[in-house]
């Protein structure tokens, strides 16, 4: 398959009426022109495995996760969702409640407030790219009626948490799991 460098800035607006763009260069055929054509798909057992097999490079290997049976069930029968361009290929997934949380935030009281967890994921290859602003714009479309919105990131993720702070996000309180710091994000109240 031949590779494309297409770069172009796109501009979007999203259903609530935020204004922005996007720098994108695109390096496989398989992502397209067109990749902000998102679509969001009920989780099965092909994406599970195709997201278990997902292999991030260090540091952001903390992400990578172990292919077994409790963890396609997880996928299966949990709040996540598969997203997926118009091609149908599947480029990253959410979930939201429980399943966004890390465990030992639960155990150190991170989560005392009563909001809505969302998680996500996206394909490694399309990482680092740009494309975090559209997909997580999309995501925050399709849980609007969820407020306030919460999210668990790992401090060494500075690109991830650059990305929430544009959406109004402010860290509310920090965790240690397995030596690794992780940051607890609200998005302002403004937003509610």
């Amino acid at each position: 398959m031949r590779q494309h460098n297409t770069s172009f800035k796109s501009p979007f607006t999203s259903r609530s009426g935020v204004e922005f763009s996007v720098d994108i260069e695109i390096q496989k055929s398989l992502i397209g022109a067109a990749l902000m054509e998102l679509y969001f798909q009920e989780m099965t057992k092909d994406y599970a495995l195709e997201i278990l097999n997902w292999r991030y490079s260090p540091p952001y290997d903390l992400y990578n996760q172990e292919i077994s049976a409790a963890s396609i069930e997880e996928l299966l029968t949990q709040s996540y969702k598969a997203i997926v361009n118009q091609n149908g290929h599947l480029i990253g997934f959410y979930c939201t409640g429980d399943s966004a949380q890390v465990p030992k935030g639960r155990e150190s009281n991170a989560y005392e407030k009563a909001c809505a967890d969302i998680g996500l994921g996206m394909k490694p290859e399309l990482t680092g790219q740009g494309l975090g602003k559209v997909l997580f714009a999309s995501i925050l479309e399709e849980v609007e009626a969820m407020r306030p919105l919460r999210l668990t990131v790992a401090k060494f993720n500075q690109r991830a948490i650059r990305l929430y702070e544009t959406f109004d996000f402010k860290q509310v309180s920090t965790f240690v799991n397995k030596e690794i710091d992780f940051i607890v994000m609200l998005q302002d109240e403004k937003w509610g």
